[in-house]
């Protein structure tokens, strides 16, 4: 699926972009989202910036469905950062991932 979206604040893109990439506001972010545990880490390859987000969730199934998917749901996010525009601003693309395993029984 291809989503496309435009985020916009009232400060200059090396701004945002050095909050996008900060670890603190990383955990920040997980915990805001209800992450009972979290690992972040950014990783910088000349001006190319890769953002990995896994956050731990509880699962919001209905109680009778929590026995088929666990007590929690790992979600993986990846961040991809293209080099700075001129302007500061940047591309970039989000993968995100969330392994499944279905008990049976």
């Amino acid at each position: 699926m291809d989503l496309r979206t435009e985020l916009r604040f009232d400060t200059d893109p090396v701004t945002v972009f050095a909050m996008f990439t900060d670890e603190a506001y990383l955990a920040r972010k997980a915990d805001a989202t209800g992450a009972v545990h979290h690992q972040a880490s950014v990783t910088r390859l000349g001006d190319h910036v890769t953002v990995r987000l896994l956050r731990v969730m509880p699962p919001a199934v209905p109680d009778v469905l929590r026995r088929l998917v666990g007590e929690t749901i790992d979600l993986d996010q990846t961040d991809m950062w293209e080099p700075a525009s001129s302007d500061g601003s940047r591309t970039g693309s989000i993968r995100g991932q969330s392994p499944v395993t279905v008990a049976a029984g």
